[in-house]
């Protein structure tokens, strides 16, 4: 610590009953330290060439102290201002020497924290919190195997036994006001191995659904506690786990961790395939939908319901098996592959089931070809009346009987052989009794026209 030297030279006369004389000497006033923060001890020297001299200080709290030294320990901010010291021998006082006291705050003692689990090759983090803004201070920390750091949040990367012990922080300001000493020590026994990889099995690789389900954890090391994670944000925490009457369907993946003193394990995953109990069932969607104009493509969909994890499909068109038509899509284009009155199905097959039924068949579509009623309209080709109809409609204009036919927007065919007579040349009646009201295409070969069928 650097020493302050104030050096004053005092010229004083002194007078006796005798005669008069004058006499000459220096006095300076050395400050230690020469920063002094509150809660130090300052200590001011008074200092002379002189023999046989007195030394008399005043100054904030301090009246007429007669000493060379003057020493106030734990100081804080009301010994601020300007102490003096008057050098007297003889009788003969000396002009007084001076010095300016600034206490500064030293900061209050800061606390230091560390996460509560780490385990070996995680990161240890420690933190230190000053009392006051963290902009007002420096902080420093030292540790075992000589760790160091000058932050408020250091870390240690892959941590080791190696790093429990003792630690030590301060916090200090910029002119070097330092704060008591904070102490924090990791235990050998916080730092902790992760446990091995456990083996997590189920006694049912495959299940019905509404059985039990069992699931068997095993560890190479003991003293570890096991979980087990499951669908829909299920946890068990037994090293064999029973599941009574387990409700959900398909593959079930069930994940087992060890936990050592808060250190987990790798996962071991097991996967379970629960089967439906259901029958499959099986229905047709088509993109862009079931009328679609000619020569225009339709995706058609099979949607299973109550399916294993693989299914066989079989598409049919009237009946019959199309060849190749194996897939869960098909594809067909209208007046190529399909044309208005075709209907289609589609069969599956699933499994695994635990279902006494494994097949299903969807319900029959048609895709209906609109050929748009004012394409034939105007042409004079097919006249029906009346339209809407509610008994008898009258068509003309049929060039063959034979190739007259009735659907439904939805694809439905209606049968016409008892419903259908011919009255005279390219002309018949067909009884709509009993038919759906809604609206239908008519069709002779290739032309069309639609019609609404009503209930009165």
């Amino acid at each position: 610590m650097k020493m302050r030297n104030f050096i004053i030279l005092v010229v004083a006369v002194c007078t006796s009953l005798a005669a008069s004389a004058q006499c000459t000497f220096s006095v300076n006033i050395s400050q230690f330290p020469d920063t002094i923060c509150s809660g130090q001890t300052l200590t001011l020297s008074a200092n002379t060439s002189e023999s046989g001299v007195t030394f008399t200080w005043t100054g904030p709290n301090t009246s007429n102290v007669v000493n060379q030294n003057l020493v106030i320990p734990n100081i804080d901010t009301s010994y601020n201002g300007t102490f003096k010291v008057l050098a007297t021998k003889s009788g003969c006082n000396s002009d007084s020497d001076t010095v300016v006291i600034n206490v500064n705050p030293t900061p209050l003692k800061p606390s230091l924290t560390s996460n509560i689990t780490v385990c070996v090759g995680d990161t240890l983090m420690m933190e230190i919190k000053p009392v006051g803004k963290v902009t007002q201070f420096i902080p420093r920390i030292w540790g075992p195997n000589g760790f160091y750091d000058t932050i408020y949040t250091p870390h240690m990367d892959s941590a080791t036994k190696a790093h429990t012990g003792q630690y030590k922080a301060i916090v200090k300001t910029a002119i070097g006001c330092v704060s008591d000493t904070v102490y924090y020590t990791i235990p050998f026994n916080r730092i902790n191995q992760h446990p091995p990889k456990p083996t997590a099995s189920a006694v049912d690789s495959v299940i019905c659904k509404n059985d039990t389900l069992r699931l068997l954890g095993s560890s190479p090391s003991g003293g570890v506690n096991f979980t087990w994670y499951g669908p829909n944000a299920q946890v068990y925490s037994d090293t064999n786990v029973t599941i009574n009457g387990y409700p959900l369907v398909g593959k079930q993946q069930f994940v087992l961790l060890l936990d050592s003193v808060g250190c987990k394990s790798e996962g071991d995953t097991v996967e379970v395939e629960v089967l439906n109990t259901a029958s499959p069932t099986v229905t047709i969607s088509a993109n862009p939908g079931f009328i679609v104009g000619p020569n225009k493509q339709v995706l058609l969909t099979a949607n299973v319901a109550n399916n294993g994890s693989t299914n066989y499909y079989q598409w049919r068109k009237n009946g019959l098996a199309l060849t190749g038509a194996t897939l869960n899509t098909l594809t067909v284009t209208t007046n190529v592959d399909v044309v208005g009155g075709d209907i289609l199905t589609v069969w599956v097959k699933t499994s695994p089931t635990c279902a006494v039924i494994d097949t299903a068949v969807s319900p029959i579509v048609s895709i209906t070809i609109n050929l748009g009623v004012d394409d034939v309209a105007g042409k004079g080709s097919i006249k029906l009346y009346p339209n809407p109809v509610n008994g008898i409609l009258t068509v003309e204009g049929v060039a063959d009987i034979r190739q007259l036919s009735v659907t439904s927007l939805i694809g439905q065919t209606v049968a016409l052989q008892s419903r259908m007579r011919q009255t005279k040349p390219n002309t018949v009646e067909i009884n709509t009794a009993g038919m759906q009201p809604g609206m239908y295409l008519l069709r002779s070969g290739n032309k069309a026209i639609r019609f609404v069928k009503t209930n009165r």
